[in-house]
């Protein structure tokens, strides 16, 4: 299990809206000001060299808070059995049917809380909204898998085995799956493996 929890601060970002407010100026008694009137603004000058002052750095620069944390518990159990050894195999070869059955619990959680400005997108070049996030989901599965040699140490057969499996996954967000595969391996010698496989996957959406 694990759980994460973070907040990043960001700075040297710039506002959209205070940065459109500081580049929009006009002369009032001969002075540059800012045409919208708002409250704080200063004339950004990007027009002259040195003209750019901290004044207009401060109005239009925007520092940003994002707050989150992640969780993930897992519980896990399960049973190997070597059945070979009492007699579930192909007479003639040395090992037998490998079994593994078990089960699992999986909760997953995320929390986001941007600021308001990463919100509304006023973060220039963030690329758009950081929207907030609570959500979670858990899973319960049971899942078997084995592998049996078909043929061994017979010529051009190294080794011929099958495997497979099967899983059920019942999920919280109101759904079930049924995944599983089935699997052959052949080895003509011991430097050479070919493998062959049909599988059916199925994952939830992520908490995003």
């Amino acid at each position: 299990e694990g759980l994460t929890a973070f907040t990043s601060y960001g700075t040297g970002n710039f506002s959209k809206t205070n940065l459109s407010n500081a580049l929009d100026v006009v002369l009032s008694g001969g002075k540059p000001v800012c045409a919208s009137g708002a409250n704080g603004c200063v004339p950004y000058n990007i027009f002259q060299i040195g003209k750019v002052t901290q004044a207009a750095l401060n109005y239009i620069d925007i520092p940003t808070v994002l707050a989150g944390s992640t969780e993930e518990r897992v519980w896990d159990g399960n049973i190997t059995g070597d059945l070979g050894k009492y007699g579930i195999k192909v007479p003639g070869n040395d090992d037998g049917l490998l079994i593994n059955v078990g089960s699992q619990f999986r909760s997953e959680a995320a929390v986001l809380h941007p600021d308001a400005a990463l919100q509304s997108f006023d973060v220039l070049g963030s690329g758009g909204p950081t929207l907030p996030l609570d959500a979670g989901l858990h899973v319960w599965e049971g899942y078997v898998e084995g592998g049996m040699p078909i043929l061994q140490d017979k010529p051009l057969a190294k080794e011929l085995s099958v495997e497979a499996g099967y899983r059920y996954s019942s999920y919280s967000l109101g759904f079930d799956t049924n995944t599983y595969k089935i699997g052959l391996n052949w080895a003509p010698t011991s430097d050479v493996r070919f493998r062959g496989s049909y599988q059916r996957a199925v994952r939830a959406p992520n908490l995003q």
